[in-house]
């Protein structure tokens, strides 16, 4: 069994994802000393420094062991070697020194190594080969279930109680965030419950928190409010008549602290593929803030820029990865230039699809023109409008 047992783990992952939390659990688990050390710790000034380190912190596992050595941040300790920056005499010799720790362990030596990482493909690859790094487990961002989760641990923990309607939308409101996230939100309930007395918490308690990673948050004046609607609108109206399309759930024009003016939260998709007819109508959705600006107002502003982004990336992958084009299944490769008549083939498609959405999208918000009218007054005097607010605008 003892030959079985891997001598490293390497947790990876985004920042604030719990890496270094699992370790701590590990040695938990284990009941062993657990030595956390940081890369940039062990580094020296003086020549020869930083690899005594290493050994002294190797020497003090052994002897106190059962143990368990994390090494947080561990790619700013042991960089790829011959890159450049990082292809110093010292990093060389950290990384060496510590190749030759992992490599001199006995049997009786019940030494646990655990790296953590956000960047995993900038350490020297010799720490990834079989009997070192053996194992390495990606800890992604948490999702729904994760967060609901975590969301629950920190009710109990803060003592703040949370109906579950605003369980669910503290939950869909995190996406992409993390545990770390999920604590501030906490927090900071916790703090205003503190200041006011406040305990039946509800969503705007839950926006106000997120908004509170940032003490600046944009003021809009009257117009520019009403340029958001408009943009919002077209957005959301498009994605309630396009079939297929995932269902909105929030509609909002009010500013947030990471600086987006407005926007339309869209139910959580965990399809693992699209189909060509699923990526046009995003395209499509995508462009509505864009014509809708042009259809009200005349003239389109420089708020669009993020739609536009993404609607031409996903066109470009449309035609040059996925074959969801005239050019049929000839797509280009990694590391192949294409001829210049082929670069050519690929913009006039890309045009093609973004005209023919673009097209689509002017003839629903046309035809639709009330109800996008509408739409925009709910906004301007709601400011945040929620699925009960538009369940039933559109009978499908």
């Amino acid at each position: 069994m003892e030959a079985l047992i891997p001598r490293g783990i390497l947790f990876h992952g985004p920042a604030g994802t719990g890496k270094t939390l699992f370790a701590k659990a590990m040695a938990t688990a284990l009941d062993a000393t657990i030595y956390i050390v940081s890369g940039p710790e062990l580094k020296s000034m003086w020549v020869g420094q930083g690899e005594a380190n290493v050994r002294d912190l190797f020497r003090r596992a052994r002897q106190s062991a059962p143990s368990v050595i994390v090494f947080d941040e561990i790619d700013s300790l042991a960089p790829q070697r011959g890159q450049g920056v990082a292809d110093s005499g010292a990093a060389n010799s950290m990384v060496a020194q510590l190749l030759t720790e992992m490599d001199g362990f006995r049997k009786s030596d019940l030494v646990f190594v655990v790296g953590t990482t956000n960047l995993p493909e900038s350490m020297d690859r010799a720490l990834l080969r079989p009997g070192r790094f053996e194992f390495l487990i990606e800890v992604p961002l948490p999702n729904v279930a994760d967060r609901t989760a975590i969301a629950k641990i920190y009710t109990k923990k803060m003592g703040v109680v949370l109906s579950e309607p605003v369980l669910r939308y503290l939950v869909r409101r995190t996406e992409g965030l993390t545990g770390d996230n999920l604590n501030a939100v906490f927090r900071a309930l916790k703090r205003q419950e503190l200041r006011t007395t406040k305990t039946d918490f509800d969503t705007a308690d839950i926006d106000a928190a997120l908004q509170r990673k940032s003490a600046r948050v944009p003021v809009m004046d009257a117009e520019s409010e009403r340029r958001v609607a408009i943009h919002e609108a077209g957005h959301a109206l498009l994605a309630m008549l396009i079939e297929g399309a995932t269902p909105i759930e929030e509609i909002s024009i009010q500013p947030n602290a990471e600086g987006a003016l407005g926007y339309v939260m869209r139910a959580v998709s965990h399809k693992m593929s699209m189909t060509e007819r699923e990526m046009r109508g995003d395209i499509c959705i995508g462009l509505g803030g864009t014509y809708a600006e042009r259809m009200v107002l005349g003239h389109v502003s420089t708020g669009a820029s993020n739609d536009l982004q993404k609607v031409n990336e996903m066109a470009r992958e449309m035609v040059e990865s996925f074959g969801m084009s005239n050019l049929g299944p000839v797509v280009s490769l990694k590391g192949v230039s294409p001829s210049p008549q082929r670069l050519m083939q690929i913009e006039d498609e890309i045009s093609r699809i973004l005209g023919e959405e673009m097209k689509r999208a002017r003839e629903l918000l046309e035809t639709n023109r009330a109800m996008h009218t509408a739409l925009v007054e709910s906004l301007l005097e709601k400011k945040i409008l929620r699925l009960e607010d538009f369940a039933g605008m559109v009978k499908s």
